[in-house]
């Protein structure tokens, strides 16, 4: 290898892992969750801790924390329903394109 190789392939490795960075932020984007019930309001983030917390239950209604420390009054199952529908769109998506951009990374380094 010359040095102008070893440099390209230093290049392709940085984008690609800035890159594969900036899909993950995208990830915690995709999995916010406005919620709003009765006179409350507030974000959530659907991820496996609020599903498994959620399906510990089996109250009609309980006060939750959201992303901002605030207590929440909220149904239960109908954000359960919001959080799991939210999380299998959100990680399907960063699944694709993550797949995506590791497909145009290899055909970068043949």
């Amino acid at each position: 290898m010359n040095i102008n190789s070893i440099q390209e392939y230093s290049r392709r490795s940085f984008e690609f892992q800035t890159s594969k960075r900036l899909i993950y932020e995208k990830l915690g984007q995709n999995l916010t969750i406005a919620y709003s019930y009765k006179n409350d309001s507030g974000l959530f983030k659907a991820d496996p801790e609020l599903i498994a917390f959620l399906s510990s239950f089996d109250d009609i209604e309980m006060i939750l924390e959201d992303l901002y420390n605030n207590p929440v009054l909220v149904n239960r199952s109908e954000l359960l329903d919001i959080a799991k529908k939210t999380y299998k769109l959100a990680t399907n998506t960063w699944y694709t394109e993550f797949n995506n951009l590791k497909q145009v990374k290899n055909l970068n380094d043949l």
